[in-house]
């Protein structure tokens, strides 16, 4: 165990050197508040990461947003492979290295993981063992993109996070634009969000030329067919045109 060093820098803050359960090495830790309740609460100046003292030991814990853990990932005692998980990235579509950001605190939850080329969070599929789902503060894909059908062969495909877009005529701006995926689904259609409005949308149902508009309230509040299926006109391309016609004053009266 690294015997812990104090010192002060030229601003007066206290500067200690501990573990960080952050980047996994000891490193110099700024302290950023004093705690009388809780435990005081440092900033490592490594990875720039909030931390507060281990209660087992001189290391560093973690802290989220929701909570401080009460050990760091020694005294935790976390699986290698658990800390540190080398697969496929549903976000960029990399072999990546992703590592631990909050360990499940039920059975039945995943840990959660940040991945170390897009920096954005990942999960275990629960349907294979070879790749990571979409992970989110509020909520996590079940699936990675291979088990969703969205794309075939990972290694076919990598690298290739600009192609998983939808192209076809939005039910909210009524123009043809990228649909950007946002939330891949293997039961449901997979959920969009349309480059031009930012609106979200859907695969129609009816016709492979529209995107059907998303509800804000689950899955139930999607619309099944997109404005032409739905008869809010006869054609796409004529409703296109109509709208850019230059409007005359006897439309008014």
């Amino acid at each position: 165990m690294e015997a812990e060093q104090s010192e002060s820098s030229g601003g007066g803050e206290e500067i200690i050197q501990k573990w960080c359960s952050w980047c996994l090495q000891p490193a110099a830790m700024e302290l950023v508040e004093k705690r009388f309740a809780r435990r005081n609460l440092y900033q490592c100046l490594n990875c720039n990461r909030q931390l507060v003292p281990c209660t087992s030991c001189k290391c560093m814990a973690r802290v989220h947003l929701d909570r401080d853990d009460r050990f760091c990932l020694r005294c935790d005692d976390p699986k290698p492979e658990e800390v540190v998980r080398e697969t496929w990235c549903s976000w960029c579509v990399n072999h990546t290295m992703q590592r631990l950001q909050k360990a499940s605190a039920f059975p039945g939850s995943r840990n959660y993981y940040h991945c170390g080329e897009c920096g954005r969070g990942c999960v275990p599929c629960r349907t294979c063992s070879e790749a990571s789902a979409r992970g989110r503060d509020g909520s996590c894909d079940d699936s990675c993109l291979k088990c969703c059908g969205v794309v075939q062969d990972w290694h076919q495909s990598q690298g290739k996070e600009t192609r998983l877009m939808a192209f076809g005529w939005c039910s909210w701006c009524f123009e043809k634009e990228e649909h950007t995926l946002e939330q891949a689904s293997k039961l449901r259609r997979h959920t969009y969000t349309c480059n031009n409005c930012s609106g979200r949308t859907l695969p129609c149902t009816g016709c492979r030329e529209g995107m059907a508009r998303g509800g804000n309230r689950g899955w139930l509040t999607h619309s099944r067919q997109c404005a032409q299926c739905n008869g809010d006109f006869d054609s796409w391309e004529h409703n296109w045109q109509q709208r850019r016609l230059p409007r005359s004053n006897y439309m008014y009266d």
